[in-house]
């Protein structure tokens, strides 16, 4: 009887993963489906559909300054998990951060399964979400990073595959945005030849 549960609990397991990855592919079908549309229109939706993937509650987006020194809000969903003590920072130190910007700092995704244990209590919380669980996941170009997705409060604790998930996803969302870029300055300069 013991074998037979482990056996079902592996197979639901197996079951969920798959399915976590099928859900994955349709976001990324559907992101390489929005490529006429504006950049920041494109991020808005990516931020989304980042936090359905990982089944959170909130999530935020920041770009990194040149000196890799200050991060600039970009994006914030979940407007019901905004704390309202805190004023919302429109750019932010990397020192005064906390550890909500490691993945900055470390160059990798950073999970954060106890976050109230572990926060700063003089630090706000990004983008003024307040959460119990936090995973952000940097996005890196040439060495350095040029923003950073997070989110938080799933029901459960952050996993490898959250960090997959969020990873694959954010990288393939910036892939896009700089991809339409380049295409942006071609066609300015043929225009202009």
């Amino acid at each position: 009887v013991v074998e037979s549960i482990e056996v079902l609990t592996e197979q639901r397991h197996r079951e969920r993963q798959i399915k976590r990855h099928n859900e994955r592919l349709e976001a990324l079908l559907e992101l390489g489906r929005r490529r006429e549309e504006k950049g920041g229109d494109v991020l808005a939706w990516a931020l989304d559909e980042a936090v359905k993937l990982t089944h959170s509650r909130c999530g935020y987006l920041y770009f990194v300054d040149k000196d890799q020194q200050a991060l600039r809000l970009q994006s914030v969903l979940g407007s019901d998990k905004l704390d309202p003590e805190k004023g919302e920072p429109r750019k932010v130190d990397l020192y005064e951060a906390g550890i909500w910007a490691d993945a900055l700092r470390l160059l990798q995704p950073v999970a954060h399964n106890a976050y109230p244990e572990l926060h700063e209590a003089d630090v706000p919380y990004p983008a003024r979400l307040k959460f119990s669980r936090h995973l952000s996941v940097p996005v890196v170009e040439s060495g350095r990073v040029r923003a950073v997705f997070g989110e938080g409060d799933k029901e459960q604790a952050y996993d490898e595959t959250d960090i997959e998930q969020l990873s694959l996803f954010t990288d393939a969302g910036w892939e896009l945005l700089r991809r339409r870029q380049a295409e942006g300055r071609l066609r300015k300069s043929v225009a202009n030849l």
